[in-house]
């Protein structure tokens, strides 16, 4: 979505935010494997998410020339965490300006 439009130049320049790892043991915290305003896409507790991740090409040296390890990767980008809350800003380590 954030490609599509910066492409179109909706959006200009992007920033993730990183966000501290311990938001994901908040109560109501869930994992969605793709777009979640997709139709039918599913919802999953954190740990039903362990299993679903697809850790190697997120975090390992691989093939990146081959075109299914890509397919993976592709797949992998679109991962969403959903967080019920505000998230408060001394668990964001790089928010810009500040």
């Amino acid at each position: 979505m954030e490609f599509v439009a910066r492409q179109e130049g909706r959006i200009g320049d992007s920033i993730f935010l990183q966000v501290h790892a311990s938001v994901i043991h908040w109560d109501g915290v869930l994992f969605c494997p793709g777009m979640a305003n997709t139709n039918g896409i599913t919802f999953h507790g954190i740990d039903a998410a362990r299993g679903m991740i697809d850790y190697e090409v997120l975090y390992y040296r691989t093939n990146w020339s081959d075109p299914l390890v890509q397919q993976r990767l592709q797949a992998a980008e679109k991962y969403e965490i959903l967080v019920p809350r505000a998230i408060p800003l001394d668990l964001i380590r790089n928010l810009p300006n500040g």
